[in-house]
């Protein structure tokens, strides 16, 4: 299959595209969210222990945000370019940690620290957002 420009916009933004391969006639369908390895999808049971120890910064998303869809290509060249691990939430999945970390509205980064949430970002971020939130977990305390 030839990946194009318009089917990595497909992706980015729709749960699920429906691509035409080079085979005639054949359908594929896209899964939604295809993550790389530098992006790990939790459940509500990894989540707890993922972000028990050390700094992690997590996305919490819903499968039929537009938005959380949009997102995805971001999120995806900054996991690959940060020393912050990455990972991601589908609230749909595990509606107690909407409620436990006061989400409204998604898509919503937290980056945890030691069990601790020490930043919160909302909506489609930039990489500079991005960026700036994993560098306040990385500096210093003045």
């Amino acid at each position: 299959m030839v990946r194009t420009a318009a089917h990595d916009v497909c992706t980015a933004v729709w749960p699920f595209c429906l691509h035409i391969s080079p085979v005639r006639g054949y359908n594929k369908r896209i899964p939604e969210r295809s993550l790389n390895m530098q992006i790990i999808q939790l459940d509500s049971m990894g989540f707890e222990r993922i972000t028990a120890s050390g700094t992690a910064l997590v996305e919490f998303y819903t499968s039929t945000c537009p938005s959380c869809h949009a997102s995805a290509g971001i999120v995806r060249r900054f996991a690959e370019k940060s020393s912050v691990p990455v990972y991601t939430l589908n609230l749909d999945d595990a509606p107690d940690a909407a409620e436990h970390w006061h989400i409204m509205s998604v898509p919503t980064f937290i980056l945890f620290h030691d069990g601790i949430a020490i930043g919160r970002r909302i909506g489609v971020p930039t990489m500079k957002v991005l960026e700036d939130l994993a560098d306040s977990a990385l500096s210093p305390a003045t």
